[in-house]
């Protein structure tokens, strides 16, 4: 997918696959299981337990929210709703050769990782033999609320949430009222990618108007031209990820 439009939740493909020494259910938004190029991101149902810090050989970025309401849950703790919409996340960005933090969530979690190379490719420091750490590695992240039904009609409140601006490193959350503009590749110069995380997005394409619910994706190589979207008759909260564009983000140093 490269050009003006989201992939939906309904729209992707399911798949059991093994992450770490658990096998998971993956819903393959771009990309598929193998893909050789181009843009990755897949949605991981993940059980209890540790979610134990690892490492890939590409920079990504990982939402994370939790399945069911309760108060202990981490890293999120409010249930999705019937419309898919995720009130409280957990936005993550990562280096490669790079481990994150390590979780023990309470609640089963779903997961959301979203790269501009793909690799299948992961590694357990502590457990695999040839594990390789870059010694600059980033592991940013921060928790959020969703607030587009706070927002009035005609308003639009940009929150930063993960930002490096040697190389324009940027995770945003957009908060549109109803009926408003939402300018999702205003400055875009590299990869950006745009999460519905709740309410309606309308985006205008070709000679279609088409409404877009929450869990929906879409992926923006540089040099695409802006997006025409609007939030829908609730608002919308859209997170807005973009990748870094001045070194070589994907292939970090290691050693």
């Amino acid at each position: 997918m490269g050009g003006r439009w989201f992939v939906e939740r309904t729209q992707t493909a399911a798949r059991r696959a093994l992450f770490g020494r658990t096998i998971c259910t993956v819903a393959d938004y771009i990309g598929g299981a193998s893909p050789r190029q181009g843009a990755q991101v897949y949605a991981l149902n993940h059980r209890t337990g540790d979610f134990a810090p690892h490492t890939h050989p590409v920079a990504q970025f990982r939402i994370l929210w939790a399945h069911t309401a309760s108060p202990d849950a981490r890293p999120a703790d409010a249930a999705v709703r019937d419309d898919g919409a995720v009130p409280r996340f957990l936005v993550c960005f990562t280096d490669a050769h790079t481990a994150g933090e390590a979780l023990t969530p309470a609640e089963p979690l779903r997961s959301l990782t979203l790269r501009v190379e793909p690799t299948d490719a992961i590694r357990f420091p502590g457990l695999d033999q040839d594990v390789r750490i870059a010694p600059d590695g980033r592991a940013l992240h921060a928790r959020a609320e969703t607030g587009a039904d706070a927002v009035e009609a005609g308003t639009l409140r940009r929150r930063v949430l993960l930002e490096d601006p040697a190389d324009e490193l940027r995770a945003s959350l957009v908060d549109a009222g109803p009926g408003t503009g939402i300018p999702l590749l205003a400055d875009a110069r590299g990869h950006r990618f745009a999460v519905v995380l709740a309410g309606d997005v309308l985006v205008q394409e070709a000679e279609t108007r088409r409404r877009y619910s929450p869990q929906s994706v879409s992926w923006q190589p540089p040099g695409s031209e802006a997006v025409s979207a609007e939030a829908g008759d609730a608002g919308a909260s859209i997170l807005v990820l973009g990748f870094p564009v001045s070194k070589p983000w994907h292939r970090a140093a290691a050693t």
